[in-house]
């Protein structure tokens, strides 16, 4: 009957409305649809109500007017989202830095830092370039990020590895101590603290750390070798007794 063709034109403005705004991917406020299925309502209302009268036409000048401006503002003045892939340049990295290509590590970081400046792009960045033996650019590194964040801990933990492999122990303590002063669970920084402490004779301190970390550690091969080194400390502290 009459007007029976409005709901399958209903629904295929709204499809290909809905298809359009996702496969444009501008990331926008997801209002899109909705405009273009009002706007074909207002489209079939006309023609449903059309007449060639003078009468009519009047009296339609002022709702598609007002439809046409508020159409217009809405399209205008809805934000658009800006892209953020630094997580996904973060993960390259990541997956980068554990199979060994430090120079693709360091291009996907530095990739991250460019879409957004983070404590995590910093501290990977740092990683990388003390991997591949560039101590001083991953020092800029690691103070960048803990000017940004002092109480980033794995920050302090990665610095601390740094001045122990730059040959600065006692510096590396201070970092590993402040690694767990922000974060206490920190397993890594255990071990470390714990492996240093025993180099340097402090062997009731060392058993506390390696101790903790047997608790927190979940890889049966590092707390093999953690509990091997728990074991000479404590064969140590029996012969001194």
């Amino acid at each position: 009957g009459e007007g029976a063709w409005i709901v399958p034109v209903f629904l295929l403005v709204f499809v290909i409305a809905t298809a359009l705004f996702f496969v444009s991917g501008r990331l926008r406020i997801p209002i899109l649809p909705a405009m273009f299925v009002a706007a074909a309502g207002g489209v079939m209302a006309t023609l449903q109500t059309w007449r060639p009268k003078a009468d009519n036409i009047r009296r339609m000048r002022l709702p598609l007017a007002v439809g046409a401006v508020l159409g217009a503002l809405v399209l205008v003045l809805q934000p658009q989202v800006q892209q953020d892939f630094a997580q996904e340049y973060l993960k390259l990295g990541q997956l980068a830095f554990e199979r060994g290509d430090f120079p693709e590590a360091e291009m996907q970081f530095r990739a991250s830092l460019g879409e957004k400046r983070t404590i995590d792009g910093w501290t990977n960045l740092g990683n990388v370039l003390a991997a591949q033996g560039q101590p001083q650019e991953a020092t800029e590194m690691y103070r960048t990020a803990l000017a940004q964040d002092s109480t980033a801990a794995l920050t302090w933990f990665n610095y601390g590895n740094l001045f122990m492999q730059t040959g600065k122990p006692q510096y590396a303590f201070g970092a590993w101590k402040k690694a767990l002063e922000y974060q206490p669970r920190l397993a890594a920084a255990h071990r470390n603290l714990g492996l240093l402490l025993f180099q340097a004779g402090r062997l009731e301190e060392a058993l506390q750390h390696l101790q903790t970390y047997l608790t927190l550690e979940r890889d049966t091969k590092k707390r093999d070798e953690v509990s091997r080194d728990i074991m000479r400390i404590r064969a140590i502290l029996e012969q001194e007794r």
